[in-house]
């Protein structure tokens, strides 16, 4: 969820030092979440690897994002879609913020080319800790590339850094626009909830920052982390 405010101050559009942020892990082997990964997960035809996204990547990241976002146009309230949907200044206010993203590289075997510099940017989703519960930020694929697994390769991955470390089990919450019903449908897919209303205006209020007219017309998903082990035990009984 992007946070749309107006602002008179200057914002910095210098990238945060990739160094200043956490790495986003991969799931060790036989770790629990691999079942969710194996359950949630689809075979994505593209050769691509998921990857941080590092301060290199923004122009690309930049691109991903507001191509994607124009499926907003018509779809949110007016007052709240612009083009284009998130400038360079947001985007990095928003890594400086502490939410890391992953991104979907396919990469382009040509011999004699850097790999990295010929990696194309086919979607990322950011993910943030924020005080007692893990929240899934700003995922967008770029629409030559949606429906083909690049989204639930992402979601699973990130879905699996939640639970690394020490830090016990604990819920995910993304929020969305009420009218993206694409988005609610991808994420209840894979096991998310939407909360009822008064909880949404609650977790909005404690947990994002973003103006009156967004909470309004927005809903927030939850997933709780263990329900595969309930499950798994309610099918063996």
């Amino acid at each position: 969820m992007t946070e749309h405010r107006t602002t008179n101050r200057p914002l910095s559009r210098r990238p945060p030092d990739s160094r200043d942020r956490p790495p986003v892990l991969s799931i060790p082997q036989g770790h629990a979440l691999g079942a969710w990964q194996a359950a949630h997960d689809r075979v994505d035809p593209v050769a691509a690897d998921i990857r941080p996204c590092t301060a290199c990547d923004v122009d690309r990241m930049l691109a991903v994002i507001n191509a994607a976002a124009v499926a907003y146009a018509g779809v949110i309230p007016t007052d709240c879609y612009r083009s284009p949907y998130m400038t360079a200044a947001e985007l990095c206010r928003e890594m400086t913020a502490g939410v890391r993203f992953c991104g979907c590289f396919e990469i382009q075997k040509d011999p004699g080319v850097d790999e990295s510099a010929a990696a194309g940017l086919l979607g990322l989703m950011g993910i943030q800790d924020s005080g007692d519960v893990t929240l899934i930020r700003h995922a967008y694929v770029l629409p030559a590339h949606q429906r083909r697994g690049v989204g639930s390769r992402l979601l699973a991955h990130l879905m699996g850094v939640a639970q690394l470390g020490d830090r016990p089990c604990r819920p995910v919450f993304v929020g969305t626009w009420t009218g993206a019903v694409w988005a609610i449908r991808f994420y209840e897919r894979h096991g998310f909830r939407l909360v009822t209303t008064g909880e949404k205006d609650r977790l909005l209020r404690r947990y994002w920052h973003v103006p009156d007219r967004q909470a309004e017309t927005s809903v927030v998903l939850r997933y709780e982390l263990g329900d595969e082990k309930s499950d798994s035990a309610a099918q063996r009984q």
